[in-house]
């Protein structure tokens, strides 16, 4: 056909001719838009196409800072690594446990009677009021008393710190080299009658600490602070504890305290002086060495035996027990009874005979560096 014969259909010349071309081009791109769009898409596979890059993602979302919603914690936390022993009943603990898993107390450990299991104190009696009878387990306290031990025929501890006075300012005992003054006033405090007036110009700690029983092992000398809250501002050096107390006699017969103090233990019954088992004696000689407490790094100290006293059944004795550390480092006190015509056979040769602890309540002792003593031990009655 002739250009002449074709610009009768064309009435817009060439301008009509390109107009209808870009028309036809852009409908024809539309149409595989459209058909990519609504085609189901293929899971990416590498190496069919440009690879993503981790520049190329999306930033991942902050998280946000005040969550509508808590996370929830898990009930059972038997592994996980940050969960507290007291999150899992002690019954499954135990059955968790070896068969042939041993457990003992540590050397400055004891079990002392009367004190019930927790840290808390006494076990709430059903008025809410803490009382200190046998019910329930015993707990592991520190062998020199306990704060939540009192009455029931207790023997009640008050520390003095004779390096401090009694507002707290450094006394004259504060120095390293003031031990041989620290022996003087033990000494002269004993022989006056345990004048407490002696005792007034140093600091006193004011909560008191209650034992049945004089039975330290081998143990630190700052346990000794320990035991009263005090070990912030009490150091563990020229300390004195004063234990008073009263108890009933069960049997009648002839006795005397046997028993050893590093450094110090000085035991008075009715305001009698009755035994010196300090290692420098602070009222005379009038002691008998019964033999070695222990063997080992304590070879060297002897327990001492004191004067000799009537107990009749029924009758009710008050005692004072004086304790005391002179340089620091380590401590240990013994207190035991021994009864007169009684024969204790000797373990060892240079061994002390095994005598009944002194216990104002029945209670097991702490093992560890300790002398040899009898199962049963000489318990009073409660006042």
């Amino acid at each position: 056909m002739k250009l002449g014969s074709l610009k009768k259909y064309l009435p817009f010349g060439t301008l009509g001719v390109s107009l209808i071309f870009h028309l036809a081009i852009f409908l024809s791109i539309s149409g595989i838009i459209l058909i990519q769009a609504t085609a189901p898409k293929q899971p990416f596979q590498p190496g069919t196409g440009a690879d993503i890059t981790p520049s190329d993602l999306p930033p991942p979302p902050e998280p946000e800072d005040n969550p509508s919603t808590p996370e929830p914690i898990p009930q059972d936390n038997h592994n996980d690594s940050h969960a507290t022993m007291t999150s899992v009943p002690v019954e499954q603990i135990a059955s968790k446990a070896p068969t042939n898993a041993t457990f003992t107390l540590p050397p400055q450990i004891a079990v002392l009677p009367g004190a019930t299991q927790g840290l808390g104190g006494g076990r709430p009696s059903s008025d809410g009021a803490k009382s200190n009878n046998n019910s329930g387990p015993p707990r592991t306290i520190n062998p020199f008393g306990d704060t939540s031990i009192s009455g029931g025929g207790a023997l009640i501890g008050i520390m003095y710190d004779l390096k401090q006075t009694a507002d707290r300012k450094p006394s004259k005992m504060a120095p390293d080299s003031a031990n041989g003054d620290y022996q003087e006033f033990v000494k002269r405090f004993v022989n006056s009658g345990w004048n407490d007036e002696l005792l007034k110009p140093f600091y006193k700690v004011e909560r008191p600490i209650g034992t049945y029983q004089i039975f330290i092992p081998g143990i630190l000398a700052d346990k000794a602070p320990a035991a009263f809250n005090a070990e912030k501002y009490v150091q563990p050096r020229r300390w004195l504890i004063l234990y008073t107390g009263s108890f009933t006699s069960p049997v009648s017969g002839t006795y005397r305290f046997v028993g050893m103090g590093d450094d110090i233990l000085v035991v008075r019954l009715s305001k009698r002086n009755v035994l010196d088992g300090c290692l420098i004696p602070v009222f005379g000689d009038r002691r008998e060495s019964l033999g070695q407490p222990y063997t080992g790094a304590y070879k060297h100290y002897q327990m001492y035996a004191g004067s000799w006293f009537n107990l009749e059944a029924g009758q009710t004795y008050s005692m004072d027990v004086l304790i005391g550390e002179r340089p620091g480092g380590q401590f240990a006190a013994y207190l035991l009874i021994q009864e007169k015509g009684v024969d204790y056979p000797k373990i060892e040769k240079d061994l002390s005979p095994p005598l009944p602890v002194f216990q104002t309540k029945a209670g097991s002792v702490p093992k560890g560096l300790a002398p040899h003593v009898t199962p049963n031990p000489f318990l009073t009655k409660q006042l």
